[in-house]
């Protein structure tokens, strides 16, 4: 991703970007990251977009398990 000024900030704002970016797997993070961990935490701010999927909710306690996780986390 270029850096602009637009660049995301919040885990929020990169899942939202992914998704409209086409990521298929970026509304379902959001909704796991609210499920597991809390809204509150969308509004945290983080540099990456692979930091911000592989640090907000636990990948073996989501409804897909940590084996799709883990494979979306190395195609970034």
């Amino acid at each position: 991703m270029e850096k602009t000024d637009k660049q995301p900030q919040t885990i929020g704002e990169w899942f939202d970007w992914a998704e409209e970016n086409g990521y298929e797997w970026a509304k379902e993070a959001r909704e796991e990251t609210i499920r597991l961990r809390g809204d509150e935490r969308l509004g945290w701010k983080k540099d990456a977009l692979v930091y911000s999927l592989q640090s907000m909710f636990c990948w073996s306690e989501s409804k897909k398990g940590h084996f799709y996780w883990q494979q979306i986390h190395d195609s970034i």
